[in-house]
């Protein structure tokens, strides 16, 4: 059977290989609460869904929820983006590969928790999804790519799992609400603009003995560092004084714990 759309109960699916489909997009917009089968037959044929296409749900704003089935191994390119009724996402633990900008745009998102077989959080995956108020990062993720949460202005705490060892530029950029960070071991560069405009910043956490690399003074442009306390490990407030781009704190706010 060559590759081509059909629909089942209203959701419309492409043959990708075999008997495997990927949801694709639907003509009239999905709406309101859909549930995605792990299986769907056609003709007689049963096809297992394992992957949700590019722009499959994107600019669907009446769609409130969405249930993922643990046969998805791929979410694809700006999937869900501006999706503003969304309100929360739980992405299955057989989820390998989220495209970039997925879920971007999505105004309505509260609450993601991101699957334990991930291991990148694309480019704006989640950019501008101004409501988002946590999320769950795995030990599976090693890196945070571009503006992966930027913009996500209700974001108010992050912790950088230990697996984590490339954050890209502007990441956690224009995240206004954000109060405190916790970075890594595994973390010895930090590119540029990704704390940056976040105003409310007011603890940051280093575990590592030995200052990451900042990239250039864009990491924490419009925090205002002489209102944040900067926690670092035991014997090593004398390496971060003296680093080119940690000692922009202000020494009194560099905390031994």
């Amino acid at each position: 059977m060559q590759a081509q759309d059909f629909d089942v109960d209203s959701i419309y699916y492409k043959v990708v290989n075999g008997t495997n489909v990927e949801v694709t997009f639907n003509p009239n917009h999905y709406k309101g609460e859909i549930t995605i089968p792990a299986q769907v037959i056609y003709k007689g044929i049963i096809y297992t869904v394992n992957s949700i296409g590019p722009a499959a749900f994107a600019i669907c704003d009446s769609l409130t929820y969405i249930n993922i089935p643990n046969s998805v191994i791929s979410i694809g390119q700006i999937a869900f983006m501006n999706c503003n009724n969304l309100k929360s996402v739980t992405i299955p633990n057989s989820v390998a590969e989220i495209g970039y900008s997925a879920f971007s745009g999505c105004n309505g998102l509260t609450s993601v928790t991101i699957s334990t077989s991930v291991t990148k959080i694309m480019e704006t995956t989640f950019f501008d999804c101004s409501n988002l108020k946590s999320v769950t990062i795995p030990n599976s993720v090693t890196a945070i790519r571009h503006y992966a949460f930027s913009g996500c202005s209700s974001l108010e705490s992050v912790v950088i799992p230990d697996s984590v060892n490339f954050i890209g530029d502007g990441a956690f950029s224009r995240c206004d609400s954000l109060t405190s960070i916790v970075i890594p071991n595994s973390l010895t560069k930090i590119m540029p603009e990704v704390f940056s405009l976040c105003t409310r910043l007011k603890s940051v956490t280093c575990l590592s003995s030995f200052p990451p690399h900042l990239y250039d003074h864009s990491v924490f442009s419009g925090v205002k560092v002489e209102n944040c306390t900067l926690y670092v490990p035991t014997d090593s407030k004398k390496l971060y004084e003296a680093n080119e781009g940690w000692k922009n704190f202000i020494i009194s706010n560099i905390v031994e714990k």
